[in-house]
């Protein structure tokens, strides 16, 4: 009588192997995905309103780019009727 010894992968160890390996991929893929959607989403709201886009290359244009955000009302449009409504609660 003879005896075969084998070693190494088997059909089913190599199966296992192929769908573990495709599992990451898929996972990784759907993560990609996602983030590549979210960065479309963040570019598209994200867009400036106003046309001055100049760069700051020195303290004059520092000056006037201070001057432009201190004259704005960031507060204009705050409604704080919800916001005392909620405190008072």
């Amino acid at each position: 009588m003879s005896s075969y010894k084998q070693s190494g992968f088997g059909m089913v160890g190599l199966l296992i192997v192929l769908v573990m390996v495709t599992l990451v991929i898929f996972a990784g893929w759907k993560v990609y995905e996602s983030n590549s959607n979210k960065d479309d989403i963040d570019s598209n709201s994200l867009q400036r309103t106003d046309s001055n886009n100049e760069p700051i290359r020195n303290q004059e244009d520092l000056n006037k780019a201070s001057e432009d955000l201190n004259g704005q009302d960031i507060d204009a449009e705050l409604d704080t009727g919800e916001i005392d409504a909620a405190l008072a609660e």
